[in-house]
């Protein structure tokens, strides 16, 4: 898991959240003030992915900056990489645009995608290009929307293969109030054939607003979606809100430009391009970066990557166009921030992002409960802690020791040998060196109840200075369970009264008792047992 100061983040009601630079990164290079590269223009510049489509990594960044063009980069240190032929674009005949190209998008299979921007006050048309190698023409498609005033085309993204005939550009409409519609455009047989669909969306947010940004995960199943004014926010493929989702105002700005979705490992982290640290007021925007985790639903995720922004002073109005990129090795994120007329510059997380448990499984043997699980690459790894639970309380079972940094993938395994019945969950408590911690999913055991009172071997055992006991009645009854110390007196009673059938946990505290033996004593109306306790201090 990673070591980040969660801490510097509890950000305050006016979103100071850029108090201290950089957080959880480094700066590669950066390319803004007096070192903006000379092909930068005056709002030209909106829309950048990273990819290689065959001669090596590349940063593409879409310009209009005197004519149509993508100026092709090298990701190691922003310079240019000259290209002949180049790639070039036909706009002629594109009727009705508010810009004849505006956003970039790739594929998996490394293709590119850039789209116009359409009016919203003449005609249905908007116009997609693909370019499916580096240094060639795109190709243009001119596909119709449902009304002539949609605005489509501030943001797109790519998700699925164009070789494999999986290809689909989403595209959100812009600065609508309610039943927002998103654009999802298809084709299976490489641009011959597009099928268009729309998702419209629902449930506590279903507005868009000016420059709406979008990510899609790679299934298509969900998406995020942000926007000038509008907090990133999880959707489902019907455009059904995800509950508990928009990211809380007390995590991050509204104010956001342009949004990604990587995934490292087994984990996801969403890519924030913003332009403005409060967005309460109207100057002091000037682009940046903030990266949190989205593996798991939720209103206040981690704080992964934040930096300075890429001009200090001044109020940059276009700053409202900033973009973002990305790329994974093992377990190191990049990002790539494009500031609309302020500039260019990569990030590194500091050190590698953590991989969740690639699995974890239980399964019931004639040993006993077997847990098993799997995880990837380790960093920091201090031991991980398997936790039960019996009767609806998480006790601590055994503590496994963790490899603690390794780029294989590891596999590690116990076995539950106390005779516990019922619907017996369990989880891994990963613990890092410096304390913190994080838990995997709960697997669950179904063991058959028995004919029979049955008292589980208790766990610890020695303990210091509580234990627990679980107890399995066959049938409800009348329950008595007393502690004893080894001269025969009674210590205390844990419970004396009915319980129904079933499995049933009771704690011992012997925080006031001396070191030694007890024996506790389980009775019924018909059946009694004892088991042996070793309080150690």
């Amino acid at each position: 898991m990673q070591k980040f100061l969660i801490s510097l983040f509890i950000i305050l009601a006016n979103i100071s959240l850029f108090a201290q630079y950089p957080y959880g990164c480094t700066e590669n290079w950066n390319l803004s003030g007096s070192n903006k590269p000379s092909w930068m223009g005056s709002g030209t510049e909106r829309g950048i992915v990273y990819g290689n489509m065959g001669n090596g990594a590349r940063l593409y960044v879409l310009s209009r900056n005197g004519g149509n063009k993508i100026i092709t980069l090298n990701p190691a240190n922003g310079s240019v990489v000259p290209l002949s032929p180049d790639f070039s674009f036909n706009t002629t005949g594109q009727n009705n645009q508010l810009l004849a190209i505006n956003d970039i998008a790739i594929s998996e299979d490394n293709k590119l995608f850039v789209s116009s921007i359409s009016s919203t006050s003449a005609g249905n048309e908007w116009y997609l290009h693909v370019a499916t190698s580096e240094g060639t023409a795109f190709t243009r498609y001119d596909l119709t929307l449902d009304a002539t005033n949609e605005r489509v085309g501030d943001r797109i993204y790519a998700i699925g293969s164009w070789d494999a005939g999986t290809i689909q550009i989403w595209a959100p409409v812009a600065s609508q109030s309610s039943n927002a519609k998103i654009y999802i455009f298809k084709t299976t047989n490489q641009g011959a054939n597009w099928t268009k669909q729309t998702i419209t969306l629902s449930g506590s947010y279903t507005g868009t607003v000016g420059n709406a940004t979008i990510a899609v995960y790679p299934d298509g199943q969900n998406f995020y979606i942000a926007g000038n004014g509008a907090l990133p926010r999880k959707h489902d493929n019907t455009g059904a809100y995800v509950a508990n989702s928009q990211i809380s105002s007390s995590r991050m700005t509204s104010s956001v430009g342009g949004i990604k979705l990587a995934k490292v490992g087994d984990r996801y982290f969403l890519l924030n391009a913003i332009y403005r640290a409060n967005p309460s007021t109207s100057s002091s925007r000037h682009s940046r970066i903030y990266v949190v985790e989205v593996t798991n639903t939720t209103a206040t995720p981690d704080s992964i990557m934040a930096a300075a922004p890429l001009v200090a002073t001044g109020d940059v109005a276009t700053s409202v166009n900033c973009n973002i990129a990305y790329s994974v090795s093992g377990n190191n994120l990049s990002v790539y921030l494009l500031g609309t007329d302020e500039g260019i510059a990569s990030y590194t997380s500091t050190s590698p992002l953590p991989v969740e448990f690639k699995s974890i499984a239980a399964k019931l043997t004639e040993k006993g409960i077997v847990l098993s699980w799997q995880t990837a690459i380790e960093r920091d790894a201090k031991e991980y802690v398997v936790e039960k639970n019996l009767a609806g309380k998480w006790i601590e079972y055994e503590v496994v020791k963790a490899k603690g940094n390794t780029n294989q993938v590891s596999d590690y395994q116990i076995i539950d040998k106390a005779q516990n019945f019922g619907k017996i969950q369990y989880r891994i408590k990963s613990v890092d060196l410096d304390g913190s911690y994080k838990y995997s999913d709960v697997v669950e055991v179904n063991v058959n109840h028995p004919e029979e009172l049955l008292v589980a071997k208790k766990y610890p055992n020695p303990f210091n200075p509580m234990t627990n006991i679980t107890v399995n009645l066959p049938d409800d009854q009348n329950l008595k369970v007393n502690v004893y110390n080894v001269a025969g007196q009674l210590v205390t009673t844990l419970f004396d009264g009915f319980k129904q059938k079933g499995v049933h946990n009771f704690e011992f505290n012997a925080n006031n008792l001396p070191s030694g033996t007890y024996i506790c004593k389980v009775q019924t109306s018909n059946n009694s047992k004892t088991i042996k306790m070793l309080l150690l201090k």
